[in-house]
This record gives structure tokens, C-alpha cells and sequence, in this order.
């Protein structure tokens, strides 16, 4: 649970962080059971999972895209409301490798030349 060193407010423990996607970091996830008892209203604007719903600090999607999330009400995504202005929910794009990043393929040969080259030079 996260409580806020300000004001003292402690979070539903329900929460929790979605750790699969590496550019959902400030995503939080709840089953959407949980979330009907913290955030009733909210829950009936994001029932059919076309929807984004909106508070003062975050925003909310529902996710039922597999047969098991169906059966179990899916899961509610939690994103700051900052966050979601910024990326909306795709997330921050992936940096594609440029021509500079690129390393040539060496084999073990030419590592040991490499290495051996060197340490022939420190050595001198």
C-alpha cells in the first residue's frame, strides 16, 4: 500500500504494478471486482472496456481481451493522469537502434587478437 507522506492518504491495496511491460512502468493494475468496491461510478464508465475514464489524478481503461480476463470482470489499468497526457496508453515509443550502436559480430579468434594487441601495447 502507498500512503502519502503530505497528507497521510493510504491507497486501496488492490494495486498493484504491471511489471510485464517494460514502458507501462507507472501502470497499475486491479481486478475490476476490487474496483467496483473502491470506485463505483468510475467503474460504470469503463464497463464495456471502450471507455477511459478520468479523476483528478488518474486515468482508467478496463482490459477484457482474453477469454480468462471475460470470465474474471478483466483488469483495470491505473495510469497518472500526467503520464496518460503525455504517452496516452501505448507508452513511451522504443529507441530504435541507430548506425552507431551497432556492433560488428567478432568471432572468438578475432577477440583473443584483439585482446592480445593490447596488452602488448600496456605492456611496451
Amino acid at each position: 500500500m502507498k500512503t502519502c507522506p503530505k497528507c497521510g492518504f493510504t491507497d486501496w491495496p488492490y494495486w498493484h504494478n504491471r511489471t510485464l511491460l517494460p514502458s507501462a512502468i507507472y501502470d497499475e493494475v486491479c481486478h475490476f471486482d476490487d474496483f467496483q468496491k473502491m470506485e463505483p461510478e468510475m467503474a460504470e464508465k469503463i464497463r464495456g472496456g471502450k471507455a477511459t475514464g478520468f479523476d483528478r489524478l488518474y486515468a482508467y481503461r478496463l482490459i477484457t481481451s482474453s477469454r480468462q480476463m471475460k470470465r474474471s470482470g478483466g483488469l483495470v489499468v491505473r495510469k497518472p493522469l500526467e503520464e496518460y497526457k503525455l504517452t496516452g496508453w501505448a507508452g513511451p515509443k522504443a529507441e530504435k537502434p541507430s548506425a552507431d550502436k551497432i556492433v560488428p559480430i567478432m568471432t572468438i579468434k578475432q577477440r583473443e587478437e584483439i585482446v592480445k594487441g593490447e596488452a602488448e601495447r600496456i605492456s611496451v
